[in-house]
């Protein structure tokens, strides 16, 4: 879904079981397209990408005002 042409922002959850969401990142980045992570833990891989908030599960009312925050 990287790749979707009219793809605004992303919310990610880092850990995928056997892989991760690196090369998701990467292709958001090139396509300067803005997200965060919505994860259950903290990676140092994180460091990568400065920008891109990291949001702990479970959460509600972070979560939505910084989706709402890309848009901006």
């Amino acid at each position: 879904m990287a790749g979707h042409p009219h793809l605004s922002a992303g919310v990610l959850d880092f850990d995928l079981g056997n892989t991760d969401s690196t090369v998701v990142c990467w292709k958001l980045i090139d396509r300067r397209i803005p997200f965060i992570f919505h994860t259950g833990r903290v990676y140092s891989a994180f460091r990568q990408w400065p920008s891109a908030p990291v949001i702990l599960k479970s959460a509600t009312q972070s979560l939505i005002s910084s989706v709402a925050g890309l848009f901006r």
